[in-house]
C-alpha cells in the first residue's frame, strides 16, 4: 500500500467518529421530516402530538404518545391542564403512550415532554 492511501488507526478512528455523529445527529430529524411529509400526505395534520377530550360528566382525558419516565410530567401536565380549564386536578386524566391515537409524537427523549407538550395542552 502507498503512503498516500495508507491510513493509519488515529486518522480511521477519527473518520470513523465523524461519520457516527453526523448519523446521529441527522437521524431524528430524517425520521420526523419523513413522518411529517407523510402524514401531509395522508391528509393528517403533521404537528398535532396531543388530543384533549372533555366528557359531559367534565371529566377531562389527555391523550399523548409521550410516556412518563421518572420527570414527573403526570403531574406537571396534570396541573397545567387544571390551571388552564379552571378545573380541579381530579377531573384531569392522562393517558400517555398511545401511539394508535397520537401515531405522529416524535417519542419521549431529552426531558422534552414537558416542554413540549406542556404548550399542546395550553
Amino acid at each position: 500500500m502507498s503512503d498516500a492511501t495508507r491510513m493509519d488507526r488515529r486518522e480511521f478512528v477519527k473518520l470513523l467518529g465523524g461519520g457516527i455523529v453526523v448519523v446521529v445527529n441527522l437521524g431524528p430529524l430524517t425520521l420526523f421530516n419523513s413522518r411529517a411529509a407523510e402524514a401531509a400526505q395522508r391528509g393528517y395534520p403533521e404537528d398535532i402530538n396531543a388530543y384533549l377530550h372533555i366528557a359531559a360528566d367534565g371529566k377531562v382525558t389527555l391523550y399523548s404518545g409521550k410516556i412518563e419516565m421518572g420527570q414527573g410530567v403526570m403531574t406537571s401536565l396534570t396541573q397545567m391542564a387544571a390551571e388552564d380549564l379552571s378545573v380541579s386536578l381530579e377531573t384531569i386524566h392522562i393517558v400517555m403512550g398511545d401511539t394508535d391515537t397520537c401515531p405522529w409524537d416524535m417519542g419521549t427523549f431529552g426531558s422534552l415532554t414537558t416542554r413540549m407538550f406542556g404548550p399542546a395542552v395550553r
